[in-house]
């Protein structure tokens, strides 16, 4: 479990305990938002998806979206720490995936789940 970064064991066990809680945490997150969507709600005590009043139908569709929206950046949060879990396995972890160069510890400290150095952030950034 040895990185480019040369982090200790310890340290890098610590992150990876850290990190699947984290995940967990946030699975359940995507649980409970799931079971409270009104879509979800009505399909499953109904069987189907009900038509109703305007009002209703406009503030379910507000909430759908909105969850749906929340949902998108949970998952993708779940992605980027399985993603981490992998480059720490495979001694990668605080290695940038475009330029290979170190990742600035103080950067991983406050992201760890960060895939690249600041420069090459910066220009994915100016790219989007």
């Amino acid at each position: 479990m040895k990185s480019s970064q040369n982090f200790t064991s310890n340290f890098l066990k610590s992150l990876q305990t850290n990190l699947i809680k984290m995940k967990k945490d946030i699975e359940g997150k995507v649980s409970r938002l799931k079971k409270n969507d009104p879509f979800i709600k009505e399909y499953k005590q109904d069987g189907f998806r009900n038509v109703d009043a305007l009002e209703e139908e406009v503030a379910d569709l507000d909430e759908h979206k909105e969850t749906n929206a929340i949902l998108f950046d949970l998952r993708k949060t779940i992605k980027d720490i399985n993603d981490t879990l992998v480059r720490i396995r495979n001694g990668k972890y605080g290695v940038c995936e475009e330029c290979s160069s170190k990742i600035n510890s103080k950067r991983l400290l406050a992201y760890p789940t960060a895939k690249y150095c600041i420069l090459c952030e910066k220009k994915f950034e100016k790219k989007v």
